[in-house]
């Protein structure tokens, strides 16, 4: 219920889309080409996102769990692959739906 009142929706909205953001400067950074390692030091500051990424995608791969943009932004910020590899192997995905509701 936290997340859907107003603490949490404007929580959310900031940290999607403020420049005050920790969590979206590296997002800004890393999509514009900046390495992992330089854009968490330009920031300077704890970015909670990244581990909450890493406790998310560790939980998923436990329990096989497939959430393909955790893996992408782990593969991106951890294991330092490209994202123009990222993206293409997102595309060349085998599902066909990315939300499984009722099986």
């Amino acid at each position: 219920m936290t997340l859907l009142g107003l603490a949490g929706v404007g929580d959310l909205i900031l940290t999607c889309g403020s420049s005050l953001s920790r969590n979206y400067r590296l997002g800004y950074a890393l999509g514009c080409g900046t390495a992992y390692d330089k854009a968490v030091a330009d920031i300077g500051q704890v970015v909670e996102g990244v581990n909450t990424l890493r406790l998310v995608k560790e939980k998923a791969d436990e329990v096989q769990i497939y959430m393909p943009l955790v893996s992408a932004l782990y593969a991106l910020m951890f294991d330092r692959q490209p994202v123009d590899s990222i993206i293409k192997q997102l595309m060349a995905s085998d599902y066909t739906n990315d939300v499984d509701f009722g099986r």
